[in-house]
This record gives structure tokens, C-alpha cells and sequence, in this order.
């Protein structure tokens, strides 16, 4: 029952430490995977991946930000999210989206000598940013912001705009 969207009976998917939270589950196109956010020891909130075969995890992201609303593409290959407080381009900061391979294991990475952080940052303007998600055809990503980027001026409310996956 662990490889399909709808099972009659529930199940713990993994077993979070003393004080850790989940949010915002997403399942992969293929049903096999869950992206969700994680709350853990030391004030992390990164994305993290669950195999949904084995009940393990991998995390995608491990910085001091705020990492959550993971959204897959359709070919499941990458996760948008929404990073708190990353750089914009006028100064500041503001949340963003990012973009993370789903294959990168950043718990593997300090061993090589890398220091884990986030994806690649894909927004720049000012202004919040939310509920990212994937065209069908993964060619844009839409998301609600409440900063119009083409006319650089704030909404005072959120709308929907759309980007290329690249932050085109």
C-alpha cells in the first residue's frame, strides 16, 4: 500500500525525533516519494524527502531559513519552495522561491568537504511569495505574490503570476 496515492488504512510515514514537526506533504507525480517540511532540532525548517518504499528520509536543504510549501515537477526530477528570508535584488530580504534537485542528499554532502544550503533561488523582487506549483508541462511555475515584479509596485493584496523554471 505504500507505492499508491489512497489507502484504506493510515500509516506514519517517518518517525520524527522528540520536538520535530512536518508540514505541507506533497506526493511525488510517480506516488512513491512525499516532499514535505520539516521542523527540527536547533530552529531547521528544510525540505525533506520520504521514500515511501523504505520510510526513509533525505534532506534537500538544510540553511537557517524558513524552507516550505515544496511543490514537485511533473517529471519529479525537482521541488519549488518558498525560502523566508532570502536576498533581494534592491537589498533586504524577502521569501523567495527556490529550486532543488530531488536527487541531491545534502546529509551526504559535509562528509565531501560541502557545506549544506538551499537551492537555487529562482525570485528576486521584494514582496511575499506562496503556493508555488508546476504548469502540466513544466514550463512555468505559478505562484501568489503580493509584488507585481513587471511593474515593480506593491498589490496591497495577493495575485497570481508565473515564472520559468529557470526564474525567467
Amino acid at each position: 500500500c505504500v507505492t499508491v496515492i489512497w489507502c484504506a488504512s493510515s500509516m506514519r510515514l517517518v518517525a520524527s525525533a522528540t520536538f520535530d514537526q512536518a508540514f505541507t506533504p506533497r506526493f511525488s507525480p510517480d506516488g512513491t516519494r512525499v516532499a514535505y517540511s520539516a521542523w527540527t532540532r536547533g530552529g531547521y525548517r528544510d525540505i525533506r524527502v520520504v521514500d515511501l518504499n523504505t520510510n526513509t528520509f533525505r534532506e534537500l536543504t538544510h540553511d537557517r531559513a524558513i524552507d516550505q510549501q515544496p511543490a514537485w515537477s511533473p517529471d519529479g526530477k525537482q521541488i519549488v519552495y518558498v525560502d523566508s528570508s532570502a536576498p533581494v535584488a534592491t537589498g533586504g530580504t524577502a521569501p523567495q522561491l527556490f529550486v532543488v534537485p530531488t536527487f541531491v542528499d545534502y546529509a551526504q554532502t559535509p562528509k565531501n568537504g560541502v557545506v549544506p544550503g538551499p537551492g537555487e533561488q529562482r525570485t528576486y523582487f521584494p514582496g511575499n511569495k506562496a503556493t508555488p506549483a508546476w504548469s502540466p508541462t513544466g514550463l512555468s511555475i505559478a505562484f501568489a505574490t503580493d509584488y507585481d515584479p513587471i511593474n515593480n509596485v506593491a498589490l496591497g493584496q495577493m495575485d497570481l503570476f508565473t515564472i520559468a523554471p529557470d526564474g525567467d
